[in-house]
């Protein structure tokens, strides 16, 4: 060793021809064994000094620095009592056995970063080795924890580091002492534990809320991770500086959420007057960041409202089935807050969205707006009374040309005709919501009667027109739109309209009455005699025909005006002329029926004008005259028992019924 091989002689000049030496080595202990070994690391340049007093009272002061192999030594040193001095070096601190007492004694000691061993008794040509100060590194562990993507455990660009997550270290380091610190990653998502002494450690990461479990990862030292979170590391006594100690995580759970709704305003966005739709099937598929493919069904809820939940990082598309009734609203799909592409395979779905990226949000507003196709729908018939109403005994008018022109939602012109079917019924069905007009070509052999505005309102300022109907986006079926057709005024009653009372008493009148609709049980007429004349026959609602026919004849038995047989008989001819209510079934009798029958023929009500709620000489219908009649009476009770009105009505229901007697 330098030092300890030679005599050194001019060192100590005039004081001893035969001087001592003094040598040892500097290491750091990585076996942690607390003597030199063959595996541990040699320090040099590390700061040495001798010091004392000779033996003739000369004081020395020497200093050296070790070599690369870590060995050092005075040489050519007097006799006499010294102190040996080490300075740790940088980046260490003492080992459990710090200072080793070499061949010629001494007593060691520490202070600080300075490790002493003093009272070394060196003797003429005297060589002291073994003088050995022992090391350990100032160790660390550290890594990163980060959101891993795609879970394979590489720190990637685009992958976010995790900030502020707890981590705590325990152990024990190379001196039996009990060690706890804690930590946070930083906005890089790094942490570090440092100063820390030879020892064995375990450190704990606490899972960071919102993310899902991921991976813990040995670092460049070993160790061992016998549960999630966790890594236990044995700290070396050199080379001691642990990195890459990481923890990754998966993504928070991400989630997509929307709504299905018919789009009532047509806002394309869902608002407080749309209707949700409940049962709606919605299908996801997609592949997560780790190549896992998803497919996952849900149906939508009693609001409308769907969401898919816990769901990995990754693509993901939507597709909706079209609720059944319903088709493709204009904004028929809504890109939420993770974007994506929009398709539709035709107007009647399904939609989907597509390219929607996940990556640990809560992704909202996907949302499908539908619409169901709606209808227009009528009658146009011919309204004997015109009172805007279509009565029981009133019919329908076949073959009327009703054309239905528009704009609908999408800004598609719309244009289509259609004919009144053998009741007068017309109906435009399929139509998507937007602004229409509804227009009648007028028919022939009748003249114009009042148009009746249907369900949804619109615009009937102009005769044989419904404009600006508007059809919703939901629940669009428009009823109503009837338009009413009046007799030509030169249909006057003629023989085989009706009967005297005195028919309608005798055995073929009563035996009529017997047979309409199936025989002497059936209600039907009753019910209609209650329906068209509700002031004055609401008792025969349920009635059978023979207890009408009961009734006629006690009517007719009565002693006095005979106006209640009047008007029944005038009711009997308005309903067995008609073929819509019994058929052909009076014909053989001699009456004419038809599709209107006797409602619609005319009578000159004369100076009588008040019975009927009319001037004096108006013309009206039988059927008008029937209800004029029941609108003054009540309960039964026709006119109020007003005498004047009474015989006015008496003596033209009288004539309608001997002007049309079909004798």
């Amino acid at each position: 060793l330098p030092g300890c091989e030679g005599a050194g002689a001019g060192d100590n000049v005039g004081e001893q021809a035969d001087p001592a030496a003094l040598c040892g080595r500097v290491f750091c202990e990585s076996d942690r064994s607390g003597s030199d070994s063959a595996g541990d690391d040699a320090l040099a340049r590390v700061t040495l000094m001798l010091v004392g007093t000779t033996l003739g009272g000369q004081n020395i002061n020497l200093t050296t620095v070790s070599a690369d192999d870590g060995t050092y030594g005075f040489g050519h040193v007097v006799a006499g009592n010294y102190t040996l001095s080490e300075s740790d070096p940088a980046g260490h601190t003492d080992a459990k056995n710090y200072a080793i007492i070499g061949t010629a004694g001494g007593v060691r000691s520490q202070a600080g970063s300075i490790d002493t061993i003093s009272n070394i008794t060196l003797t003429a040509d005297s060589h002291a080795t073994g003088y050995d100060f022992a090391e350990v590194s100032i160790g660390s562990i550290a890594g990163t924890v980060w959101a891993d993507a795609n879970n394979n455990g590489q720190i990637e660009q685009g992958e976010a580091p995790i900030a502020n997550v707890a981590l705590s270290l325990t152990g024990t380091n190379d001196l039996g002492q009990n060690i706890s610190a804690n930590a946070m990653t930083d906005a890089q998502g790094n942490y570090s534990f440092s100063n820390l002494r030879p020892g064995i450690y375990t450190v704990i990461e606490t899972q960071p809320a919102n993310y899902q479990q991921g991976q813990t990862f040995i670092g460049s030292l070993g160790g061992i991770s016998s549960s999630p979170d966790h890594v236990t590391i044995t700290l070396p006594g050199c080379e001691n500086t642990g990195i890459n100690y990481n923890f990754s995580e998966m993504l928070p759970p991400s989630s997509i959420s929307g709504r299905v709704f018919c789009d009532t305003d047509l806002s394309g966005t869902y608002t407080a007057g749309d209707d949700a739709l409940a049962g709606a099937s919605m299908l996801l598929t997609g592949t997560t960041l780790s190549g896992q493919s998803v497919s996952l069904f849900t149906t939508t809820g009693a609001d409308g409202t769907y969401k898919f939940s816990n769901l990995s990082a990754g693509t993901y598309k939507i597709v909706e089935a079209e609720p059944a009734g319903h088709v493709d609203g204009k904004n028929y799909a809504a890109i939420g807050t993770a974007g994506g592409t929009r398709s539709q395979a035709s107007a009647a779905g399904p939609d989907t969205v597509s390219g929607i990226t996940l990556t640990g949000q809560n992704a909202t507003g996907y949302d499908f707006a539908e619409i169901s196709l709606g209808s227009i729908s009528g009658t146009v018939w011919l309204d004997c009374n015109n009172d805007g109403k279509i009565n029981t005994a009133e019919s329908g008018i076949a073959n009327v040309k009703i054309t239905l022109i528009g704009t609908d939602d999408l800004g598609n012109s719309v244009t289509t005709t259609t004919t009144t079917n053998s009741n007068g019924n017309y109906s435009f069905a399929s139509l998507r919501p937007g602004t229409y007009t509804i227009t009648e070509t007028q028919p022939a052999n009748v003249v114009e009667g009042k148009d009746v505005l249907g369900s949804l309102g619109g615009n009937v300022s102009v005769q044989d027109v419904f404009s600006n109907v508007q059809l919703p986006g939901c629940d669009g079926c428009g009823s109503g739109y009837d338009f009413g057709e009046q007799v030509q005024p030169t249909r006057c009653l003629s023989k085989g309209c009706c009967a005297t009372i005195g028919f309608w008493n005798n055995k073929n009148g009563q035996a009529l009455i017997n047979c309409l609709n199936g025989g002497p049980n059936s209600t039907q007429l009753g019910n209609w005699l209650a329906a068209t004349c509700p002031n004055i026959y609401s008792g025969f609602k349920g009635k059978t025909n023979s207890y009408i026919a009961s009734c006629f004849s006690n009517y007719f038995n009565y002693t006095g005006q005979k106006l209640n047989a009047q008007i029944l008989g005038c009711a009997l001819a308005v309903y067995v002329t008609n073929t819509s209510l019994c058929g052909n079934v009076a014909a053989p009798y001699g009456f004419n029926v038809g599709s209107c029958g006797t409602s619609c023929a005319t009578i000159n009500v004369s100076s009588c004008g008040s019975a009927f709620g009319c001037s004096n000489n108006s013309t009206i219908t039988v059927l008008q005259a029937l209800c004029a009649a029941d609108a003054h009476s009540q309960g039964g009770t026709l006119y109020g028992g007003n005498t004047t009105l009474c015989n006015q009505a008496n003596t033209i229901f009288d004539t309608i019924n001997q002007t049309g007697d079909i004798s």
